[in-house]
Order: structure tokens, then sequence, then C-alpha cells
């Protein structure tokens, strides 16, 4: 995770966006990582953070066409 990034989410963490019980995160790597985003306003971002964004978008969305196509593909040699 870059600087950038880190600095954002302990921007958010200060604000109240992560819940912690002791000192212990209590949510998932995803759940985490899916709170900062649906937080993420682009006027917050820099240009370097929404490239970096629409990338890993963009890569999550070619792996999930892709799993789903190998699932379909396993599936037709079963039954084959």
């Amino acid at each position: 995770m870059g600087a950038r990034v880190k600095a954002a989410v302990a921007t958010d963490a200060s604000q109240g966006m992560m819940s912690h019980q002791q000192g212990v995160e209590t949510r998932s790597a995803v759940e985490r990582i899916a709170a900062f985003a649906a937080a993420a306003r682009p006027e917050r971002l820099t240009t370097d953070i929404r490239q970096l964004f629409k990338r890993n978008i963009l890569d999550s969305l070619g792996c999930a066409i892709r799993i789903a196509a190998l699932i379909e593909e396993a599936r037709l040699r079963s039954a084959a």
C-alpha cells in the first residue's frame, strides 16, 4: 500500500471510519478496504491514487471474469 493511501486510511481511522475493540481490528481486510473505498471522495484523492483505483478495479473485474469462465469450463468438462 502506498504512503498516500496509508495516510488516507489513517485519516479515516482517526475520524472513526474504522472500529477498534481494545486496539484490535474487528473487521476483515475486505471490509476495511470496502469502507475506505466507500468513504473516498474524488476531491480528497490525488491523481495518482485515482489512477491506482481505476487500475485495481479493472484488474479485479478481469480476474472475476476469468474465474467465471474457468468455473464454467470446469462445469462443462465434468458434465461431458
